[in-house]
């Protein structure tokens, strides 16, 4: 498996572009063009070709408006500072994740157990496909430390983004517990263990990816697909 960065093709989500209706003022590269209300979402675009190239420290408003073509204060329009830039950034790049979670659960087939594996085969795929953008969605400071990991309610527009991928998970485990293939816990619980791998093993994979000494690395999409095997064994009502 190539070890090179893919580029960026993470759409930005219609959501992200609600309430974008002011037109912006054009800088010298926009000449001709015209933003139709959609100026919003075309800086969010901008930003995370950015993080994908420069990752989130190299973002600044400058640099988000010459991606965009427009004029270096008309990001400011739909934008405060660079934080609101990033986390706007960072909630289309988990709604895009979240999309490719909900795909590959409609395309699978069989129980709860084998769409819990597929998804979480699928999460390490995204990862390793998108790592900046990856790396942007788990920024700390893009989320309030009182999230909706386990129950609790989300408590900022980043937590709330990721309690639809958690919604997903949720919805598979209650459904295989009705069903009987699950045994009986806390869902949250198995929530949180399918998580804490998943997230867990594809950090890995992108910090042993980032070290050009390994050369002969396992496929991790099969390692990945191994371990949540091992993960569903446990949860099985036997």
């Amino acid at each position: 498996m190539s070890r090179s960065t893919p580029k960026s093709r993470i759409p930005v989500s219609s959501r992200n572009a609600a309430g974008a209706g002011r037109t912006a003022k054009l800088g010298p590269a926009a000449a001709g063009r015209y933003h139709h209300g959609n100026l919003r979402a075309e800086l969010v675009s901008a930003a995370i070709k950015i993080v994908d190239r420069r990752g989130p420290d190299g973002l600044t408003i400058r640099l988000v408006a010459e991606q965009a073509g427009v004029s270096h204060n008309a990001p400011y329009h739909h934008f405060r500072d660079k934080g609101a830039i990033l986390e706007a950034a960072s909630i289309s790049c988990i709604n895009a994740m979240v999309d490719s979670l909900r795909r590959r659960l409609h395309r699978t087939r069989g129980n709860a157990l084998d769409q819990l594996i597929c998804m979480g085969v699928e999460f390490v795929r995204f990862a390793m496909e998108h790592p900046a953008e990856f790396r942007l969605i788990h920024r700390p400071e893009l989320r309030n430390p009182r999230g909706g990991c386990c129950g609790d309610a989300p408590t900022s527009p980043v937590e709330a983004a990721w309690s639809n991928a958690r919604q997903l998970l949720m919805e598979a485990v209650r459904r295989g517990q009705q069903d009987g293939i699950i045994r009986c816990g806390d869902p949250d619980m198995i929530v949180l263990a399918w998580w804490c791998l998943v997230n867990g093993f594809a950090n890995k994979v992108l910090n042993f990816f980032d070290d050009k000494r390994c050369t002969n690395a396992p496929d991790p999409l099969v390692s990945a697909h191994a371990l949540l095997e091992h993960l569903v064994n446990g949860i099985r009502n036997k």
